[in-house]
């Protein structure tokens, strides 16, 4: 018999984010191989909670809304800033427990993990960070199941994200490294996103952790479809796409926009800039709609489906680096496999992406600090360009790390002879 693996995770089908995406092909590929996979997560809208099954993988949810959908969901202001507020108490009330900052989420995802194996025996629980609430559960799951293998399947690293308020530098990267050590050691295995090297490798209390493996995000899904990335013209418009989170401070697209509006005032074709996904600047964004109702168009949150058809409509596709060191998105794998010519805007100080982009002979790179009036030449010329062809061959070869192939033979190994790191 096969053994039974559980992703313990956030969020999964049909809600859609990076680290969702990840874990679906991570799961696809472990269906493909025949193992029994569930997956136990929250779920904020109660017709996810109604299917117990997609796409041959049993979903277990529990009802968790985070901050970030409660604050984007209130259009009041007063009531926002009363958020965060609580949002700013309720994070120093939980530092003893960093970074368990959702306990009674974790507390429910343990108690879904424990019915679970009444049904069948669970052999391989695969916590999913972020957040931190997946590994919790599947931690508290071994101390009374010491049978089970548990791989921390980290998609995220804990330093990279926003600094909390109120909390100095120095205390904050000391809670990151001493609370993860202790986390690690618990482990079975560590399945860190690449970019946690420079977090890791140079971090003397980090030495004893032996089964710590770098991986990239499994994300360059290659079809068996050849082509050039050429794009799917409508009307002779240059139809610039970007669909993924927004954030004001560290991916914020208003550069993108003001580049792009100079690119349309001097472009002899009309140029429209679609931006897909949800963000926590909807004001300023829709500031900008009203303004130039031609050449921006703000979509929000849709179907994944809506936002890859747009993806292949589009004449180049939008990437927009993020004002994070050490944080690489896991978007821009799935990017390169549409072979499609890449607007990729950086900050050259804290990009960890260039490298990867370098390599990719269909992308652009403007810098965040260019004046607009100079970002729109070099776009424009660009865009007059043919894309070049890429084989999937290169693709593969270019960025293995970043095929699910990788990760999935490191679960494989782990979950079955307990030696995946």
């Amino acid at each position: 018999m096969m053994p039974h693996i559980v992703f313990v995770t956030h969020g999964y089908v049909p809600d859609s984010d990076a680290n969702i995406t990840c874990t679906r092909n991570i799961i696809c590929g472990l269906l493909q191989k025949g193992y029994v996979v569930s997956c136990v997560c929250g779920g904020s809208l109660a017709e996810d909670m109604k299917e117990p099954f997609v796409g041959g993988v049993r979903v277990i949810r529990v009802p968790h809304t985070t901050y970030e959908q409660t604050v984007n969901a209130c259009r009041s202001s007063f009531m926002r800033a009363v958020y965060q507020a609580r949002h700013i108490v309720k994070g120093v009330a939980l530092l003893p427990r960093f970074p368990n900052t959702s306990p009674k989420f974790a507390d429910a995802l343990y108690r879904v993990l424990e019915d679970l194996n009444t049904e069948r025996h669970i052999d391989c629980i695969v916590g999913v960070f972020r957040p931190y609430a997946p590994v919790f559960a599947a931690m508290k799951y071994k101390k009374k199941h010491t049978d089970v293998k548990v791989i921390g399947y980290y998609l995220d690293i804990l330093k990279g994200a926003v600094k909390p308020p109120l909390l100095p530098q120095s205390m904050y990267e000391y809670l990151c490294d001493h609370r993860e050590k202790r986390i690690f050691c618990k482990l079975d295995c560590i399945l860190m996103a690449e970019n946690g090297r420079r977090f890791y490798d140079g971090n003397s209390l980090f030495n004893s952790i032996k089964h710590l493996h770098y991986i990239n995000f499994p994300t360059l899904i290659l079809s068996d479809e050849t082509g050039d990335g050429a794009p799917c013209s409508e009307m002779g418009k240059i139809m610039l796409t970007y669909a993924g989170y927004m954030d004001k401070q560290y991916r914020n697209p208003e550069i993108v926009i003001i580049d792009i509006i100079a690119l349309a005032e001097c472009s002899e074709r009309p140029v429209e800039l679609h931006l897909y996904g949800s963000s926590n600047m909807d004001d300023t964004i829709d500031s900008y709609v009203k303004k130039y109702p031609k050449t921006i168009f703000y979509h929000g949150r849709v179907a994944k489906k809506e936002a890859d058809a747009a993806v292949a409509r589009a004449t180049a596709i939008i990437s927009i680096g993020n004002d994070l060191k050490g944080v690489v998105p896991s978007k821009i794998f799935e990017l390169f496999a549409t072979k499609k010519k890449l607007l990729h805007f950086s900050d050259n100080r804290m990009d960890e992406t260039l490298s990867y982009f370098e390599l990719y002979p269909n992308a652009c790179i403007i810098d965040k600090s260019q004046l607009p009036a100079d970002a729109a030449s070099v776009i424009k010329n660009f865009l007059e360009l043919s894309p070049k062809p890429i084989s999937n061959e290169f693709l593969k070869k270019s960025f293995f790390s970043a095929t699910p192939d990788l990760t999935i033979s490191y679960i494989e190994k782990e979950c079955t002879h307990g030696t995946g790191c």
